[in-house]
């Protein structure tokens, strides 16, 4: 934090939090190009990109969570429909999400004849 006033740092967090340097201006009550200015100075940049990167390393994590979220119910989906065709949508669904190119073409007209 190398000596920021209270107004850089209000400023930073606003860029940090993708807002335009007109938002941070207003936010810091300063103006524009005060933050212009601030955005130059070497401490200010390693405070914002600071800033930035525990933003995106938190969405990150969310994201992650989510993940293992939407895995565990289509494999509860996989296990337990009562529906076949929830539990194939489900497998293709698992098999896309890894890689598995055109799975889906595949088991729609397979599944689709019947047995």
């Amino acid at each position: 934090m190398a000596n920021l006033t209270d107004k850089q740092l209000c400023a930073a967090r606003v860029l940090a939090e993708g807002g335009l340097c007109k938002d941070a201006a207003t936010a810091a009550d300063v103006t524009p190009e005060t933050i212009s200015a601030w955005k130059k100075q070497t401490s200010f940049q390693h405070y914002a990109n600071a800033l930035r990167n525990e933003k995106h390393k938190a969405a990150r994590d969310a994201l992650r969570t989510q993940a293992l979220v939407a895995i565990e119910t289509l494999g509860a989906l996989m296990a337990s429909a009562k529906s076949q065709e929830t539990r194939r949508k489900a497998a293709v669904d698992v098999l896309t999400l890894m890689g598995h190119g055109n799975i889906q073409t595949y088991y729609t007209e397979t599944w689709s004849e019947g047995p």
